[in-house]
């Protein structure tokens, strides 16, 4: 293996200059110190960084360090690259000792940087000139300055804001210039490569060569097929001779003698049933160019370049060139070695073990010498440590960030990557630098080829390989897109598939599985609502993850917030939809959001000057009887219930906390004093439009009656083919973590019966509350908290708006047709279904109009007539709605969707 020298880079200046600062900012720590005067007095250790040592020279000029010896005193000529650093332009001692430099031979490349620069920005921004203006002077005055100095390039740089400017350009420029040295070392190490097994160009003849030795025969050069046959023959002459055969175990050579003649042919020219003959190229995948091959008994094939043989009642194949070893296990099983990241190991029956014939067991012994022969045509010595050494000079590359070198070196190394695990460990490689250099897009290009490959497995053990170089690619993209869960996953089950891997390699993916789960356990709650909607709480180390569900350990879990008494072993849970750090057990979920639903209306309700609250209870048919109702009294019709005391012995029902309003009495009573206003501690009033109309209603006008329904179908966040997703998924987490069918068959989630309060609310007048100084406060905080209206619509959801209202037009209604056509322009749209839920109830609201609205409305299109509203109309409108107890925000509202 070549030694590789770390690139040494002096870093030299005028005292003050900020060489300190600069080397802070390249290794990303505060290790050198840093001062107005000069803190560097001697050529101390390097720092360290990548493939860097970077030397933080003392200034010059000075008494210690006069200029003219400087260059000798410092040992520059020992640098690989020389940075000199300047905080506002280049005097006289910098462009001398540059000049200087330029002369050592070999010659040292020198790089030109302008540190501080942020300063300089913040200066210029406060006289109006912007950053670009700024750069591009800086820039102008180094190159003006430094004129005909022999510089690679001039950079611009900021100690506090290191990647924000050229900082990332220099390293990579050095890097990109001193290339040559490995480039060197790469070029022995591939002249000094072995040849490929390929290039060997084994021939049919050497191999029934050694058949022939095997029984006493021997042919250097049998040329023509006449040759070949004999040996063959030989072959099976000298086994049935000294070997008890039955019918099933036979030795059966199988051939085409004439390009011609179509069909395989035995040594007596009987010919092999077509039947047959198809049935064996397809299970051992033998292409019709394959003109014969050895048939021993039924277990095993032998061919030009590869083993078949069959195991578990399938067939499966190897490539001669991809065994290291064949051992005896035992008498009655061979031991194959494979080359492979996995340390694979085969573990395969004699052929000849069958109670149901004759044949004598000690011709095994025969048939391991034969493997072993054919396996040293192929085996050929170091292949293995040569592998490895590739491996080794990638890695040195991705150590040193040299990404285009390595890319180019893979590359090149291809076909030899591609000769260990088939071509998996060339695109592993790729992938990874890809990954490493910031080309995403190429990397999952690169990861989509790979995933092709599948197509092509053969057998259960490429099959096995294939899975382990997949789960590594997923484990590099997953990494980057910080998914810690699925990282968590893939590596819980790539430890599944290194159980003949070294301890360390375990221990490495057992520690990177721990850590990334806790990195998501930390930030569970950054995660979008919809990653993380549904958990299920089980007490395993397991991990599993599907489109809906995601598996989470009750001895380690996020900062989230339960119910009392919860949460429960093998219990599913579900976020709230505005609390999102809140979970619900998901058997009754909606049941426990109408109930937090209902707390909050009714004390908006009181906030907003209730004098008396009405409310009866109604149960309604499940909407969806067919997806099987989760209550008992299934068969039962609906049934309405009036009043506050009612005996209801549904399971989900009474065991959530909405079976306190089942209790209440039907009417309450309030004296309020203070004068309306909108709370600030609501969670569901930001996004329910009837609610926030009423509010606003209420604080502008004389508002004194007011009715609403409420039902669970309202807060209910999954449909019903999602739940049946979610059941199917329990299904198979459950399976997986062997944690219960009794879960399974008890707590299947089920469609809850529709479950409704109407209330009557009537409100105490305005004029009977006392006049109050803090009314201004109260606005401000009806302000605050209406951020009721929603976010401002792009041009997207506008279009998308602007559907919805010309559905509306005709009745009001959205009906099945025109629900069909509203989802195709949502997702052609590309907006969420949430977001379109509420841009929907936008425009519904919009349309539920007060007659005092409309009669405002009615005046305002008439104003429209003429085209545009003038000044005077404008004035007559805005006294019109104030006369009508219209906000102005209001009228800007009903203006805008018009």
């Amino acid at each position: 293996m070549p030694k590789f020298e770390k690139i040494k880079c002096y870093i030299i200046g005028r005292r003050g200059a900020g060489k300190s600062s600069l080397i802070n900012a390249i290794v990303g720590e505060r290790i050198a110190e840093v001062g107005v005067t000069e803190t560097t007095m001697e050529v101390g250790q390097p720092y360290e960084k990548g493939e860097f040592l970077f030397y933080d020279l003392p200034g010059y000029p000075t008494e210690k360090f006069p200029r003219e010896t400087y260059i000798e005193k410092m040992g520059i000529k020992d640098s690989d690259c020389l940075i000199i650093v300047t905080s506002d332009c280049f005097y006289e001692d910098d462009l001398f000792l540059i000049k200087e430099i330029a002369k050592i031979q070999p010659s040292i490349a020198i790089y030109a940087v302008r540190t501080k620069i942020d300063y300089s920005i913040e200066r210029n921004k406060k006289t109006g000139v912007d950053e670009e203006t700024t750069l591009k002077k800086i820039y102008e005055e180094l190159r003006d300055n430094i004129q005909d100095a022999p510089v690679k390039g001039i950079y611009l740089t900021s100690a506090d804001y290191p990647t924000a400017y050229d900082l990332n350009k220099l390293l990579n420029d050095i890097s990109s210039n001193l290339s040559e040295a490995d480039s060197t070392n790469k070029a022995n190490f591939l002249g000094n490569k072995i040849k490929t097994i390929e290039e060997k160009n084994i021939t049919m003849e050497e191999i029934f060569e050694k058949f022939g030795d095997i029984f006493g025969g021997h042919y250097k050069t049998p040329l023509k097929e006449e040759q070949i046959i004999a040996i063959l023959k030989k072959y099976k002459e000298e086994a049935e001779k000294r070997y008890k055969l039955g019918i099933i175990n036979q030795f059966v050579y199988y051939f085409n003698l004439s390009k011609s003649q179509k069909g395989l042919r035995d040594l007596s020219g009987k010919l092999m049933p077509e039947e047959e003959e198809g049935e064996y190229r397809t299970k051992c995948n033998l292409g019709g160019n394959i003109p014969f091959f050895m048939k021993i008994g039924t277990s095993f094939f032998i061919t030009k370049d590869k083993l078949f043989f069959r195991k578990n009642e399938e067939w499966e194949e190897i490539e001669w060139s991809r065994i290291s070893d064949i051992s005896t296990t035992s008498f009655r099983s061979f031991k194959f070695s494979v080359l492979s990241e996995l340390g694979t190991k085969i573990e395969i029956d004699f052929p000849f073990i069958n109670s149901s014939d004759t044949t004598d067991e000690s011709i095994n012994e025969e048939v391991g010498f034969l493997l072993k022969d054919m396996l040293n045509l192929w085996k050929k010595e170091g292949i293995w440590e040569d592998y490895c050494k590739v491996k080794e000079i990638i890695d040195h590359y991705e150590k040193r960030e040299k990404y285009i070198d390595a890319l180019s070196f893979i590359e090149e190394n291809k076909e030899f990557l591609s000769f260990i695990d088939y071509s998996y460990p060339y695109f592993y490689h790729k992938i990874k630098i890809l990954i490493l250099k910031g080309e995403r897009e190429e990397a999952l290009f690169e990861f989509g080829r790979f995933q092709q490959l599948e197509k092509a497995c053969r057998g259960s053990l490429q099959k096995k390989v294939y899975n382990y170089y997949l789960l590594n690619i997923e484990l590099l993209i997953n990494e980057i897109k910080h998914n810690y869960y699925e990282v968590s996953l893939k590596c819980k089950k790539l430890k599944e598939l290194m159980k003949d891997k070294p301890f360390e390699e375990i221990l490495y993916v057992e520690r990177n599985r721990n850590r990334n789960y806790n990195l998501f356990i930390n930030n569970f709650i950054e995660l979008p609502l919809r990653e993380r909607k549904i958990i299920t709480i089980s007490k395993t180390d397991d991990l599993f993850k599907s489109d809906h569900i995601t598996l989470l350990n009750i001895g380690q879990l996020p900062a989230i917030n339960f119910p009392m008494s919860h949460p429960k072993v093998n219990q599913t849970y579900i976020a709230h939809p505005y609390k999102t750090d809140s979970y619900l057990p998901i058997e009754n979920y909606d049941y426990e959001l109408l109930n937090d639903r209902l707390n909050e209306f009714f004390y908006i309700l009181q906030c907003l000057g209730a004098t008396s609250i009405t409310f009866e209870t109604i149960e309604e048919e499940n909407k969806e009887e067919k997806n099987h109702s989760n209550l008992k009294a299934e068969a039962e019709a609906k049934a309405k219930i009036i009043g506050g005391k009612v005996g209801v012995d549904y399971d989900n029902l009474m065991n959530s906390s909405l079976r306190n309003y089942l209790k209440m009495e039907r009417t309450q009573t309030f004296d309020p004093e203070k004068r309306p206003y909108i709370p600030k501690d609501v969670v569901w009033f930001p996004n329910e439009f009837s609610w926030q109309r009423l509010a606003q209603q209420r604080l502008n006008g004389n508002f004194l009656t007011h009715n609403e329904v409420l039902s669970s179908s309202q807060t209910q966040t999954l449909s019903s083919s999602e739940i049946v997703d979610v059941n199917a998924e329990l299904k198979m987490l459950f399976t997986s973590v062997k944690a219960g069918v009794h879960y399974q068959e008890e707590k299947e989630i089920k469609q809850n019966r529709d479950f409704s309060c109407r209330i009557s609310v009537e409100f105490k007048p305005m004029k009977e509350f006392p006049e109050e100084t803090e009314i201004i406060d109260i606005k401000a905080e009806e302000v605050i908290q209406t951020p009721v209206q929603l976010p401002a619509p792009n041009d997207n959801e506008a279009r998308y708006l602007e559907e919805i209202h010309f559905m509306l037009e005709d009745d009001g209604v959205i009906d099945e047709r025109e629900r069909t056509i509203l989802e195709r322009f949502r997702e052609r749209y590309n907006i969420t279904p949430e977001r379109a839920k509420e841009l929907e109830a936008q425009a519904i609201a919009g349309q539920e109009l007060t007659s005092e609205e409309q009669e405002y409305l009615s005046e305002y299109k008439n104003s429209l007539q003429d085209g545009a509203i003038s000044e005077k109309e404008r004035r007559l409108l805005n006294r019109l709605a104030m006369a009508l107890g219209i906000s102005e925000e209001r009228v800007k509202e009903l203006e805008g969707n018009l």
